[in-house]
């Protein structure tokens, strides 16, 4: 595949996932894309081919970049409760850029749906690795004797997923650290309590 001249394909990557987390897939028009990332059509087309397939590489530069660095900051072992806070607390963070709010994966499924069958796989396996990466928290606080091993390991990390992805819409139509902070206060308490 040829490369972007005059520009590395991971900072067009970059540069796409932004904008794309910024206006949506559907709002995002070629011109756009061609003004932010500097490329000429002819080199677009070379590399990319069209602008879904763009979007789908910006989707897994963004499970790699984002949600990858979001798992093993927030989520890595140690103390599984405090981790799955950190985790939802790190939802009421500022936004990372202006006009981009919530998580890309939400904003997309909320988007496209189940419309686009390849779109919705890369969103799902993005929100697969948060859930498993939540589902071994659970196992080790059940080890640890910090919630019910009557629960569900799967089935509670999928309840959390839900909840942080509730969290990620809610936070892109408000960025009130109160509102999103009483969020996580129930999801958490709702696993100590099981």
């Amino acid at each position: 595949m040829a490369r972007p001249q005059g520009c590395k394909e991971t900072e067009v990557l970059d540069t796409a996932m932004h904008l794309f987390w910024s206006q949506g897939y559907v709002a995002t028009g070629m011109a756009r894309i061609l003004q932010d990332t500097g490329l000429k059509p002819g080199s677009f087309y070379n590399t990319f081919g069209s602008k879904k397939t763009l979007f789908v590489r910006c989707l897994d530069h963004y499970i790699d970049a984002v949600v990858d660095a979001r798992i093993g900051r927030y989520l890595a072992p140690g103390d599984p409760l405090r981790a799955i806070e950190r985790f939802f607390t790190s939802a009421c963070e500022p936004s990372p850029g202006p006009n981009v709010r919530g998580c890309l994966l939400t904003k997309t499924a909320t988007e496209v749906g189940t419309e686009d069958a390849e779109i919705n796989k890369v969103v799902w396996a993005g929100l697969e690795k948060i859930q498993a990466a939540l589902e071994a928290r659970i196992i080790e606080a059940q080890e640890r004797g910090q919630v019910s091993s009557s629960l569900d390991p799967q089935v509670t990390a999928l309840h959390l997923l839900s909840c942080y992805q509730g969290m990620s819409v809610i936070g892109g139509l408000t960025q009130s650290g109160t509102k999103l902070r009483s969020l996580v206060r129930s999801a958490l308490q709702a696993l100590e309590n099981a």
